[in-house]
């Protein structure tokens, strides 16, 4: 995949997978940010209700005859990597080729698993959970977060053997917070949305602490308006305001311009968790 100047859209970040040389899947990360891959984000952030600025840059997975990805989870068990943006919360998984046999993306602790018919062309590994068999322009939305912040054990998930063909396939990774600005260093005391005044005048501060005031471990999203930071040199300081959890911004994370109600994002998550929701209308 190249653009009009011959370079090279993607590139190779690296192997991923188990520890077995033969089993690992090859991964390349999207670099080059044009009008189709700005699509797909658009799409992606309206279907998930969740900002783009949350997500990670697409990954391309590549798995030949044999490569499997083993089942893993896609939160993370470490402060380090919650402190990039939070825990993943959902991760949006594009099918860009057919397979003849295996393949299949498998959630071993799925509830569905016990009750989802399985026909001849299901290969032996997806026999050993919730399967779903890759189809060319299909996408798959998991969450791996409860609508309460806590992580989810259902969310369990793997690649099985590919078994006749190759499968490609995109990744979009999406965290509770902003990953584009993870890191960086502010010298302000700010807000990060323009409507936070407007909340804070109408209580939100003390209604939705998580998300207006945040911890020093996360800051939300509205300290300024809040009064609960203060400049001190290159560092701003926030009070402790119970939990630390970068997760517990999860329920005020699922908007981006506006707040989206608890009761339509609980009904969302949960679809998406138990169902394992697939989309067509990614298809172009």
């Amino acid at each position: 995949m190249a653009d009009a100047s011959g370079q090279p859209k993607i590139r190779p970040t690296g192997f991923e997978g188990c520890q077995t040389a033969q089993t690992y899947a090859l991964v390349w990360g999207v670099w080059l940010v044009d009008e189709v891959v700005a699509r797909i984000e658009e799409r992606i952030a309206a279907w998930t209700f969740l900002p783009s600025e949350n997500g990670e840059s697409i990954q391309i997975l590549h798995y030949k005859n044999g490569e499997k990805y083993e089942p893993h989870y896609d939160y993370f068990h470490d402060k380090n990597n919650q402190a990039l943006g939070g825990h993943r919360i959902a991760t949006v998984l594009m099918y860009l080729s057919n397979i003849e046999k295996g393949g299949e993306t498998i959630f071993p602790n799925a509830e569905g698993k016990l009750t989802q018919h399985k026909d001849e062309t299901a290969s032996e590994c997806a026999k050993n959970g919730y399967a779903v068999k890759p189809v060319k322009g299909d996408a798959l939305l998991f969450f791996s977060l409860h609508p309460d912040a806590t992580t989810d054990p259902d969310s369990l998930h793997g690649s099985c053997p590919v078994i006749e063909g190759q499968k490609w396939s995109a990744t979009k990774w999406i965290h509770v917070r902003s990953f584009e600005n993870s890191g960086k260093q502010g010298g302000g005391c700010e807000d990060e949305n323009v409507l936070c005044s407007q909340w804070a005048a109408v209580g939100e501060c003390a209604k939705n602490p998580n998300y207006m005031v945040g911890t020093k471990e996360a800051p939300g999203f509205c300290r300024k308006s809040c009064n609960v930071c203060v400049q001190s040199g290159i560092n701003e300081l926030y009070p402790p305001v119970g939990h630390a959890e970068a997760a517990a911004l999860v329920a005020a994370a699922a908007s981006s311009a506006a707040f989206l109600s608890a009761s339509a994002f609980s009904a969302a998550a949960r679809s998406a968790s138990v169902d394992m929701v697939m989309m067509k209308a990614m298809r172009t």
